[in-house]
């Protein structure tokens, strides 16, 4: 079963297997709900602006993400919202993962729509451009900001532009991290809107140390902190989800 983490509870059930770390009423009845459920849920990669893609096994591909997808029972797949006329509802979660063309307004109001229509998004996005998404996050409250996360004090064997992360705040999403340690390598920072959008709700899930900084001039060979750019803690993840069902 590759256990590698005292108190793993694996749920099994044919060739289907869910594992948990939690002993709650939610944690017990989610994992069974995933391992006992017949009908698989549909992820799909976005495509057509140079995203990493699910297919590729070299390096930045996602093909090893796809397979542990597979594996959780989900059907992986990929879309290009401006080869088609029609948004499908057919997915459950559409993955953004670091686009490196910005996207068409024709795509950006096709994103608008599968909000619309209950699809999750999970967006991730590298430094490189001010905002390939072209501000679609600012309705729901997040501001991506130009820049690259420096931090001196907690960072991957001393790589100041891989931030680790060791605390988190508490999330269905996060529940099972804490005691681990994971790393932000390449990451910019996501700024909060004052004030926030009425109808949804903004929850920082990991933060840069205090001593980490916003670095804006990341093309330069040496960098340092201005007196301009925004110091730590920075957020590096955030979720964003309707204040009402």
């Amino acid at each position: 079963y590759q256990i590698g983490r005292d108190g793993t509870i694996i749920f099994e059930r044919g060739d289907r297997r869910e594992v948990t770390f939690g002993v709650g009423e939610q944690d017990f009845s989610s994992a069974l709900l995933k391992v006992s459920r017949d009908e698989t849920r549909k992820v799909s990669f976005l495509t057509g602006h140079q995203e990493r893609s699910p297919d590729s096994y070299e390096q930045g591909g996602y093909s090893t993400i796809k397979q542990v997808l597979e594996k959780e029972n989900y059907t992986v797949g990929t879309i290009n919202l401006m080869a088609s006329d029609t948004v499908t509802k057919a997915m459950d979660v559409l993955v953004i993962a670091s686009p490196r063309q910005p996207l068409a307004p024709e795509a950006i109001e096709k994103l608008g729509k599968l909000v619309e229509d209950g699809v999750s998004l999970l967006v991730l996005v590298d430094p490189g451009m001010p905002d390939p998404l072209g501000g679609f996050l600012e309705p729901f409250g997040i501001d991506l900001q130009d820049n690259l996360v420096i931090d001196p004090a907690k960072s991957f064997f001393g790589d100041v532009t891989s931030p680790l992360i060791d605390h988190y705040t508490f999330h269905q999403i996060t529940k099972d991290l804490e005691g681990l340690t994971t790393i932000f390598p390449t990451a910019r920072s996501l700024t909060r809107r004052d004030p926030p959008p009425k109808d949804w709700r903004v929850q920082v899930l990991a933060e840069s140390s205090e001593r980490s900084w916003a670095e804006t001039g990341y093309r330069e060979k040496n960098v340092r902190q201005d007196q301009e750019e925004a110091a730590g803690p920075l957020a590096l993840v955030a979720t964003i989800e309707p204040t009402a069902e």
